[in-house]
């Protein structure tokens, strides 16, 4: 698109020095534009990597949680058995 309007700008009838300001605008807002959707693209990109490293936290905490039930299960037994050969 920016090519179409740079050719329509060329094919005006003023001189040389206004097409020129014409086209460094546009440049200009073309480059904005860009920088407008970068900026966007890394917040979505930040926002979907903050929301995997929650999920992970997540599941860490639920296995964790879950390692230390079994734990105590075993301990408890262990502990049992231990009374009951004393």
């Amino acid at each position: 698109m920016e090519k179409d309007v740079r050719r329509v700008i060329l094919q005006l009838d003023e001189r040389i020095e206004i097409k020129l300001a014409l086209i460094e605008s546009l440049g200009k807002i073309c480059n904005f534009e860009q920088q407008l959707v970068l900026e966007e693209y890394d917040k979505f990109s930040t926002t979907i990597v903050q929301e995997k490293q929650e999920e992970i936290n997540r599941r860490v905490r639920e296995e964790l949680g879950s390692v230390s039930g079994h734990l105590e299960l075993q301990s408890r037994s262990t502990a049992q058995a231990v009374a009951e050969l004393i």
